[in-house]
């Protein structure tokens, strides 16, 4: 009997293993999804901060030239 209960104790352990080797696939898409989305996010403000910049450079030589 105790053999029985220590086989199904290691039977459950690899069950558990497999469903987490299962699992992290879709754990790591999940976790490129958000770094990607915040990556994306990242590069809008940061174009936007650029503009922004230009905008103003382009002013200020515009307002020396006059």
């Amino acid at each position: 009997p105790s053999h029985d209960t220590e086989v199904e104790t290691q039977q459950t352990q690899l069950e558990d293993r497999i469903t987490d080797w299962e699992d992290k696939p879709a754990r790591i898409e999940e976790r490129y999804y958000r770094q990607y989305a915040a990556l994306d996010a990242l590069l809008f403000r940061l174009q936007t901060t650029s503009n922004a910049l230009t905008s103003a450079i382009d002013s200020l030589v515009n307002s020396q030239k006059n």
